[in-house]
């Protein structure tokens, strides 16, 4: 049910559709796509309409579990590691000694 709070449309996540809608249940639905790919019963376009991701989402996970195993479909970190910033000032450092 949507609701009107003055010009602004207020939507809950579910009548969204989101496609994860839990966190532990992110890899599950990953392998789910990846068996459904596989097994080719549907255009590769449609399931990944059904699962609401773009196809180069779909094919990147695709190609994760076939190269790393169903494993590297978990969540991965974003933005810098720990200690890349050491290792950035240690390399300066050494090409300012140079």
């Amino acid at each position: 049910m949507h609701q009107k709070k003055g010009d602004t449309l207020k939507v809950s996540q579910t009548e969204l559709g989101m496609p994860w809608k839990e966190e532990k249940a992110l890899q599950q639905q990953r392998e789910s796509l990846v068996k459904e790919a596989v097994r080719k019963e549907k255009p590769f376009r449609e399931l990944c309409k059904e699962y609401q991701i773009s196809r180069k989402t779909g094919y990147k996970w695709c190609k994760r579990s076939r190269e790393e195993g169903s494993k590297a479909l978990g969540d991965r970190r974003r933005g810098p590691r720990e200690g890349s910033a050491q290792v950035i000032e240690t390399r300066w450092q050494l090409l300012i000694l140079e």
